[in-house]
């Protein structure tokens, strides 16, 4: 048989994605979630802090030799908790948008159960040593561990670039404030890196669909067998 292969039919692709074989990298869209996670934290991040301490301090005795008034620190307390859950619950809000717009502006609607249906072939020694879907492993470890090293590489610069300034912040009144905007900085940076390894594993994600999808002439041939076949009504006795 002919090593030469030909790109994939309309009817075929249509199958693949009714099985759920759709070329959508996960990297992508983790990525994009944590730079709508770390836009949030620069943007709202204070404001909800300073709410927080605002009403736990607003339930705190102006001395303390005055006794407490329960009723109005579990007043205070639920009132702040109260408000960390709701602004906890708009941000996890966002991010799941986030993470749904993103997988439908890689794959489309898809609606369908038969990926998560149980097959025999998922356990097949010889079919998880295919090459490519060996490749494909291999390829994904090698992005994972480039990944994990740009972060690491990341944060490593961070903390030497801001030593001064966090030996200066550590003897202010000021500090959480610094280590607040450190955090949301940083993951800025680390969504942002995400970002562009998320796109490049887009892009090899969807480079190795295509080839998968590949037909040999043979296949071609059967499938439009197959298709004439179909198409030809039956004649009635």
């Amino acid at each position: 048989m002919s090593d030469r292969t030909i790109p994939a039919s309309q009817r075929r692709r249509e199958e693949a994605r009714r099985q759920g074989h759709i070329p959508r990298s996960g990297n992508l869209t983790a990525a994009v979630v944590l730079l709508i996670l770390a836009v949030a934290l620069l943007t709202v991040g204070d404001y909800f802090a300073g709410t927080l301490a605002s009403l736990l301090r607003s339930g705190l005795p102006a001395s303390p030799q005055l006794q407490l008034d329960q009723a109005l620190v579990v007043d205070r307390i639920f009132a702040a908790a109260t408000q960390v859950f709701l602004g906890a619950g708009l941000i996890v809000g966002l991010m799941y948008i986030a993470a749904l717009a993103t997988d439908l502006m890689q794959s489309g609607f898809l609606l369908t159960l038969e990926p998560l249906l149980f097959q025999w072939s998922r356990l097949s020694p010889a079919g998880n040593l295919n090459g490519q879907r060996f490749g494909r492993r291999l390829g994904s470890a090698f992005g994972h561990t480039v990944k994990v090293g740009l972060v690491a590489a990341l944060v490593c610069w961070n903390l030497l670039r801001k030593r001064g300034e966090t030996l200066a912040a550590s003897t202010s009144t000021d500090l959480s404030g610094f280590l607040g905007a450190s955090l949301s900085e940083s993951l800025l940076q680390i969504a942002a890196v995400l970002l562009i390894v998320g796109f490049v594993d887009f892009l090899i994600v969807r480079r190795w669909h295509e080839l998968a999808m590949r037909m040999t002439p043979d296949q071609a041939r059967e499938e439009q067998r197959q298709s004439g076949r179909s198409a030809v009504p039956r004649r009635r006795h």
